[in-house]
């Protein structure tokens, strides 16, 4: 996991089938973004259900709303649409970036990984959204370029579980362990799971930790549960390489911004989405040098006992 080389506006790709829920998942979205500014690229605005008070301007290309956000039309440059935003004096929290349903959603990946190399962005979460009600009686070959698409993400959605017979998941649930195995897999009903799993920036170190209560449940997301500490001394990083990878096998999301012992000063900002970790430097030194982490997971897999003693562990 090698360090990056500045921090960078994560990008967050939707991909999915038509009619799996992409939009879904971005009116999930708008509505819970708080005080971030999310930048959303979509191929449809009729589609968006955008309360009328929550904008604030609109035209035929762009929708201002009132909470920071702005909702655009993806269109063939979208790398000179992101520099737009990246060179902004109120630069994004957050890219969001719907594929089209008929698309290979990896196609946005080229751009991105263009962008990428000048240090501006960091391509942080690939969501790829499967319909579980529909998916069995597709026909072999959109059944098959799901799969193939479900692969690359890093988290599937399986949608509409509510229509979906329990067995018809638990054979949903072998497909997808084979076919993507390195993707973390998720149950939705109308593509509702915390919002932090999909938008890492949410695990910001502004966030107060409550060290005394390390497991809190998440608010409105029954069964996930987040872990969280903080420590004004410095962490192993050879020690934090391998925890990682026990975050990676039990936990859906990571965040944090750790000091090393025997380095700079600087911070590194972690970020961790299904296998896929990435440890950048921070923008500015933190005068307090106080490292920060939280993961999310289900109440089933998240250990808190482990994981209290992996991180005291990291400090010897």
């Amino acid at each position: 996991m090698p360090d990056q080389a500045q921090s960078r506006i994560p990008i967050v790709t939707i991909g999915g089938f038509l009619g799996s829920g992409k939009t879904t998942l971005i009116n999930h979205v708008l509505r819970q973004t708080d005080d971030q500014r999310i930048v959303v690229f979509v191929n449809d605005f009729g589609a968006i259900n955008i309360d009328y008070d929550l904008i604030e301007t609109a035209d035929t290309n762009r929708i201002s709303l009132k909470n920071g956000c702005v909702c655009c039309t993806l269109n063939d440059d979208l790398i000179s649409s992101l520099k737009l935003f990246m060179d902004d004096t109120d630069r994004p929290d957050a890219f969001v970036i719907e594929a089209s349903g008929i698309a290979d959603p990896r196609a946005l990946d080229r751009s991105i990984a263009l962008l990428e190399q000048t240090g501006s962005v960091r391509f942080d979460n690939r969501i790829y959204i499967v319909d579980a009600d529909q998916f069995l009686n597709a026909g072999f070959e959109d059944a098959e370029t799901i799969i193939d698409h479900a692969a690359a993400a890093d988290l599937v959605l399986l949608n509409k579980q509510d229509l979906a017979a329990a067995a018809d998941l638990q054979s949903l649930e072998a497909v997808f362990a084979g076919s993507a195995p390195n993707s973390t897999v998720l149950h939705t009903c109308h593509c509702r799971c915390s919002l932090e799993l999909i938008l890492g920036q949410r695990l910001s170190s502004n966030r107060v930790f409550k060290t005394e209560n390390p497991v809190e449940p998440l608010s409105g997301h029954h069964g996930f549960v987040s872990w969280s500490r903080e420590t004004k001394r410095k962490l192993d990083r050879s020690k934090f390489e391998q925890f990682v990878k026990y975050l990676a096998a039990t936990s859906y999301r990571a965040k944090g911004r750790i000091f090393f012992q025997n380095q700079t000063n600087q911070p590194r900002i972690f970020s961790m989405v299904g296998r896929r970790a990435v440890l950048e430097m921070a923008r500015n030194d933190d005068a307090e040098q106080i490292s920060q982490i939280v993961a999310i997971g289900k109440a089933n897999s998240l250990d808190k006992t482990r994981l209290e003693s992996w991180f005291e562990e990291m400090l010897r």
